[in-house]
């Protein structure tokens, strides 16, 4: 079974904007790259909820499934599904 790595840096629009996880993404692609695992970063389809600048809403979920399911399909073409 393949594994994925997916990651969003939600925080980093919170409070202090750009520092609090800056580096994060660079860091868990590296990881993901070592690993020979797949690495989907959240904050290529959507931001943190504008309701309190960490979370995601109902939208922002539908935004990250509707841009990781694709990618989930293709990455798993072939295999065999239980």
């Amino acid at each position: 079974m393949r594994r994925i790595l997916v990651y969003g840096d939600s925080l980093s629009r919170g409070m202090i904007p750009g520092t609090r996880c800056a580096g994060h993404v660079e860091a868990f692609r590296a990881v993901a790259v070592e690993k020979s695992v797949f690495f989907f970063d959240m904050n290529t389809e959507t931001t943190a909820s504008r309701v309190d600048g960490i979370h995601l809403d109902e939208e922002q979920h539908a935004m990250v499934g509707n841009g990781l399911a694709p990618l989930v399909r293709d990455k798993m073409d072939g295999e065999v599904r239980e």
